[in-house]
């Protein structure tokens, strides 16, 4: 048994549609965006060069991803688990 954390992909977006489609994920994070959205933004989490998103993994399954990014405030970062 082993916890795996790797960055995120292109390969994963099926992974991060599934998360966001995700009604318990999405209760306190505004809702359920469109399919539209979920590509826009996860095109824009592989590309960002200042904010990181990794794919935990336990046992070869994808359990969720974690994201190190800017605060609402612009000045300092944040943790946060989608699972």
């Amino acid at each position: 048994m082993a916890l795996k954390i790797r960055l995120l992909d292109k390969k994963d977006s099926e992974l991060v549609e599934q998360l966001w489609q995700n009604r318990k994920v999405r209760e306190f994070l505004g809702g359920i965006p469109s399919l539209d959205d979920i590509n826009r933004n996860f095109n824009k989490m592989i590309q960002r060069k200042n904010d990181y998103y990794f794919v935990a993994s336990y046992n070869e399954k994808n359990i969720g991803i974690l994201s190190v990014d800017k605060y609402h405030d612009n000045e300092n970062y944040e943790i946060s688990v989608l699972s």
